[in-house]
């Protein structure tokens, strides 16, 4: 139980660095992408918006031009009620016109006089003013503002002299670019789903490959540690498998030779423990049979039995033959047989020679 947890830790940090990495990954390979193209639409839908624009707001102004053209043509370009009559048609077609959903024409004074202001309101005058010195720095051109309808809008305008007025298409840029909002969203939508089969895919590595990967190591860390009980349980795939049971019999020869190492080493100890108490025996023995060799009282001599060299004698039998430990050793056995008397034998038998030659004859 004390080694589960920081295994379960360690399967949990792995999972997580896998799935971030892929996270990192995903959004290496997706975000400047998306950026990129987020950006490079944004040129190219402001650019055609822009060209859709100014030749819809030509193709609405060039009719009417012609008229007063027309007007000036016949000589007529000083009447006012010609000159009306085509103003009114004119603001009465623009005024039904419409661009997709949001694009109306508007036709605003050079003094600031709204002469067609559809849904086009500011705020408050400065803004307007800002607007109206912004429409005067050039005869025709495009001009981004905040009207109080649709927030920010895009307008092509042109100056038209016959009204002393500029004329302007204005669409609202959330309509304008909304094909790339909707790029966006399906960017989003791709990055989710790629996200999602990530965390699956993850999940999946986790099972198929991270866990048992774990299991192993958990496996060969507590067999390190000396518990060749331990099992591997788990369901292993692939090459994991053939790893798997390539390792539990590995752990089954060194758990057989650990126990048959152990095995030897205690036969090892028991015949040691034999062996000192045979040489304790021995030592006993020995200072025993030394005391018994070196008795006073007893003439003891050791000879080999085929040769009977004398191998050694105890001081009772030097004493009573007379010879040093050395001669004995260099005498044969015979000479410590019972036809040789010993020392104190051979010391009597001369005294009483010796006594009879002082003896004086007998009469």
């Amino acid at each position: 139980m004390k080694n589960s947890q920081p295994f379960q830790q360690k399967t949990k940090s792995v999972r997580t660095l896998f799935l971030l990495a892929m996270a990192i990954l995903i959004a290496v390979l997706s975000l400047p992408l998306i950026i990129s193209g987020g950006t490079l639409m944004d040129r190219i839908i402001y650019q055609l918006g822009s060209e859709i624009l100014t030749e819809k707001l030509t193709a609405l102004i060039s009719p009417v031009a012609g008229r007063y053209e027309k007007l000036q043509r016949i000589g007529l370009e000083d009447s006012y009620v010609h000159r009306q009559e085509i103003r009114e048609k004119a603001l009465a077609s623009f005024a039904a016109f419409q661009y997709m959903e949001t694009g109306k024409i508007f036709v605003i004074g050079r003094a600031g006089d709204l002469y067609l202001s559809p849904g086009f309101r500011y705020t408050n005058a400065p803004e307007f003013q800002n607007f109206l010195d912004r429409l005067n720095t050039a005869e025709q051109g495009l001009i981004a503002f905040t009207s109080s309808n649709h927030g920010k809008e895009l307008a092509a305008y042109k100056y038209f002299a016959p009204w002393d007025s500029y004329i302007g298409l204005s669409i609202s840029e959330a309509e304008l670019f909304a094909p790339r909002t909707l790029f966006f969203k399906i960017n989003f939508l791709v990055l989710i789903a790629v996200l999602i089969l990530a965390v699956l895919f993850t999940i999946g590595m986790q099972r198929l490959l991270i866990t048992p990967l774990i299991k192993i190591t958990k496996f060969a860390t507590e067999v390190g540690q000396g518990n060749y009980e331990a099992k591997i349980k788990g369901r292993f795939t692939l090459e994991l498998e053939v790893l798997k049971q390539h390792i539990i019999k590995m752990v089954s020869i060194l758990r057989h030779n650990m126990e048959e190492a152990a095995h030897q080493l205690a036969l090892i100890q028991e015949r040691e423990k034999a062996l000192q108490k045979a040489l304790e025996e021995l030592r006993v023995s020995e200072e025993r049979n030394q005391v018994i060799f070196n008795a006073p009282s007893d003439a003891i001599f050791i000879h080999q039995a085929d040769t009977g060299a004398i191998v050694d004698v105890n001081q009772a039998m030097l004493n009573m033959y007379g010879y040093s430990k050395e001669e004995a050793k260099s005498l044969p056995v015979e000479n410590f047989s019972s036809n040789r008397p010993p020392l104190h034998s051979r010391r009597s038998c001369q005294a009483d020679w010796r006594s009879h030659q002082r003896r004086p004859p007998t009469l």
